[in-house]
């Protein structure tokens, strides 16, 4: 007989930062994506009735995730965390790698003069530098995606980091939300995703998950990797 795995993050003690773009200010450079069904929404609901407090949860949806806006909201939004709270921060959209070799996600007005995009590299380097907590849970659904695991690689200090995106720094990543779904799926606790059917999930056993699904459904390679005690 089996019993259930206490769950190791506690939705009071988590902070959530989302950025959904599926519109540009430069559809002639950024092709959009359907609006329906979107997933990233349903990331939000999660985490909303899972019982992370609305004052811990950032959402910024299309024209909303502008450069400054995002990197105002991760300079200002988490410094009232505590050390023992947890981040999770998500990104879905175009990615996709610059001539110098950075990698860039599209935040809403990428193209504007003098903005690449939302540069991979500095989402470790503001979490290290803004959040107080001790674990963030990156993830991100995009072409190139793999470009943040680098950065974290490079990067990580203080924060212990689990970083899980749906493509490697170099490949393309598919229109569809297959990456996203699994996500979910595993946060919510599906029983496929059990692969010990210890009525618990980890997160070896959730990266295993969607790394075997991108594979089959997607034929592309995913991005995992944790560092210090994640």
């Amino acid at each position: 007989m089996t019993t259930a795995v206490t769950r190791d993050w506690h939705p009071q003690q988590t902070w959530v930062f989302i950025v959904g773009t599926l519109a540009w200010k430069h559809p002639d450079q950024f092709a959009s994506f359907p609006q329906e069904n979107r997933r990233d929404e349903a990331l939000v609901h999660f985490f909303r009735e899972q019982g992370v407090p609305d004052a811990q949860m950032l959402y910024l949806q299309d024209k909303h995730a502008t450069l400054a806006h995002i990197e105002q909201a991760l300079a200002s939004h988490f410094v009232k965390a505590q050390k023992d709270d947890l981040l999770f921060l998500y990104y879905c959209g175009h990615g996709y790698k610059l001539d110098a070799g950075s990698t860039c996600f599209a935040c809403y007005d990428a193209g504007d003069k003098a903005i690449d995009g939302w540069d991979a590299a500095t989402i470790p380097a503001a979490i290290e530098q803004y959040f107080p907590g001790k674990r963030a849970f990156l993830a991100a659904d995009c072409c190139c995606s793999g470009g943040l695991t680098a950065s974290v690689a490079a990067q990580a200090q203080r924060i212990a980091y689990a970083c899980l995106t749906s493509s490697s720094a170099n490949e393309s990543s598919t229109g569809n939300w297959t990456f996203t779904e699994g996500l979910l799926d595993g946060l919510r606790g599906e029983a496929y995703s059990d692969a010990d059917d210890s009525q618990g999930i980890t997160l070896a056993e959730l990266a295993n998950q969607i790394i075997a699904d991108m594979a089959f459904a997607e034929e592309q390679r995913t991005s995992f990797m944790t560092t210090g005690t994640f």
